[in-house]
């Protein structure tokens, strides 16, 4: 919840944060995490920095760097997976109305 965050903000227990879109996922002093979405609250940055808190800054449509390696490698290796099957499972009979 969004209050929860920033309560935690004002006692001074949030070490870092990262903001994606509206999306915002903080790590407090002992280590846990908060995962909240921000409101329109144009003060929240400013507040972050007198509390000392490191701020990462996402664009809203990044990806994790492993869906981006499965989108772009996928098809291919699945194909290669395909024609190998193919490949080494191919019977050539003799059909009778080819002779």
């Amino acid at each position: 919840m969004f209050s929860d965050f920033m309560a935690k903000l004002d006692q001074g227990a949030v070490e870092k944060v990262t903001m994606q879109g509206h999306r915002l996922t903080g790590v407090l002093k002992d280590n846990s995490q908060v995962r909240t979405y921000m409101a329109d609250y144009p003060d929240l940055v400013q507040m972050l920095r007198e509390k000392h808190v490191q701020i990462e800054v996402r664009p809203q449509g990044e990806s994790a760097w492993y869906v981006t390696v499965l989108m772009t490698w996928g098809p291919f290796v699945f194909s290669r997976c395909v024609a190998v099957h193919y490949a080494t499972n191919a019977r050539w009979e003799r059909r009778p109305y080819l002779s």
